[in-house]
């Protein structure tokens, strides 16, 4: 959506040119962790098969218990993903359905002429670790700036790709070897493997972007934060390359509150700005400012302070080490004040259940489990009882404001 909606926004700056939205799959990735699952009403729903490999090339038949479960999956996702032949081919398909009117590119660059024309960088990759050294020099570069980095380049940066193998290519003496896995290669074998396979050769995190703008290169890349961090680390390598080096642009961020939790936020006297505050300080601020009693011992502290300091005068002199003494003994009248102090606080959250209940609630909503929403909850979430969704979405967007939007469907 970011995307797009700069794509439009761009086409007003300048009519007299085209903008293209192309959306990018991480087709060849194999992290199958990351997207086994999914969160859909409070519940985790998971995708149980024994598929390894590029994820991009699992056939989905298996997903479908997940569908007998939910109640109204839109039917173009249950075509993408139990009609189609594997799982890029099913993304490539609901991408399609949800963005194509918009004049979205797909691209699923696990294809073998495409590798063919990154045969160069992987040729520099595998016999000069070009890549490992320019990125290196700029990782080292930003650390010394004071930032941390994000990724970590390798003297080899790509995987060998066949059937379910994605394992790591890595130099073994005089040869290479896939880690895992019983293939070797002399460096002419794996010259000539190059030549004939070059699809089995598959980009890791520090070359992947590279692939991408050889293929295409961009004005920008939209992308969230840790991927934009990680870019800056790769511009040594797009130099030396001579490719270029797009802007790097942060994606929108937003979270989604239904009508009747926006009036629950109202009746809890919260702003926007509240809700991003820490679960637990948020509470006591609100309980807080809700009571009608005083919540603090300060002034009880400071008299406390007042007499300790009297008795420290007296008892030092008598006997100087008698000091440490009388401190140790104000610190442990301290604390016994601040247990109080939470025991009031703790009762008057009770007085106030329902306010604090709404708090915790609103906090779920937009952090379940501690995590921003946009982690958690599933599209289906929002697009199932609302198909204008990305439509509410779009219109809200402005893709060069980088704060978090807060958006209210209603329900």
């Amino acid at each position: 959506m970011s995307v797009i909606r700069a794509c439009e926004e761009l086409k007003k700056l300048r009519p007299d040119c085209n903008f293209v939205p192309v959306y990018w799959m991480a087709s060849e990735d194999h992290d199958f962790d990351e997207i086994d699952h999914f969160r859909f009403n409070g519940k985790k729903f998971s995708w149980e098969t024994d598929q390894v490999g590029a994820v991009g090339r699992f056939n989905t038949k298996s997903i479908s218990p997940i569908f007998d479960e939910i109640i109204g999956i839109p039917g173009f996702f249950r075509d993408a993903y139990l009609k189609e032949k594997d799982l890029a081919s099913a993304v490539r398909h609901y991408m399609n359905h949800l963005f194509g009117e918009h004049g979205l590119v797909i691209i699923d660059a696990d294809q073998k002429d495409l590798k063919r024309l990154f045969t160069p960088v992987i040729e520099s990759d595998l016999f000069d670790h070009t890549p490992e050294a320019e990125a290196s020099r700029i990782t080292k570069e930003i650390e010394d700036s004071g930032y941390k980095t994000q990724v970590f380049p390798r003297e080899i940066n790509f995987f060998y790709l066949e059937g379910n193998i994605r394992s790591r290519i890595v130099k073994n003496g005089d040869g290479y070897e896939v880690l895992d896995t019983d293939l070797t290669f002399s460096v002419d074998g794996i010259r000539q493997e190059l030549t004939d396979h070059p699809e089995r050769f598959s980009p890791n995190v520090v070359l992947r972007p590279l692939y991408q703008e050889f293929l295409l290169p961009n004005l920008a890349y939209v992308g969230g934060p840790s991927e934009l961090v990680y870019w800056l680390q790769l511009k040594g390598i797009f130099d030396h390359f001579q490719v270029t080096f797009p802007l790097l642009m942060p994606r929108n961020f937003a979270g989604i509150m239904t009508n009747g939790q926006v009036k629950k936020l109202e009746k809890a006297g919260l702003s926007y700005e509240d809700i991003f505050k820490e679960e637990n300080e948020l509470v006591k601020e609100k309980v807080i400012a809700n009571t009608t009693f005083k919540m603090d011992l300060d002034e009880q502290k400071v008299h406390l302070r007042k007499i300790y300091s009297e008795i420290k005068d007296q008892a030092t002199q008598v006997d100087s080490t008698l000091e440490k003494l009388v401190l140790a003994e104000l610190k442990k009248a301290e604390k016994s004040l601040e247990k109080i102090e939470y025991k009031i606080l703790k009762a008057e959250r009770k007085n106030q259940e329902v306010l604090v209940n709404r708090i915790y609630a609103l906090k779920e909503t937009l952090f379940p489990g501690g995590s921003p929403q946009e982690r958690k909850d599933n599209f289906l979430n929002f697009y199932i009882n609302n198909p204008k969704f990305i439509d509410s979405c779009m219109e809200a967007f402005d893709p060069f404001d980088y704060r978090f939007h807060m958006l209210e469907v209603h329900e």
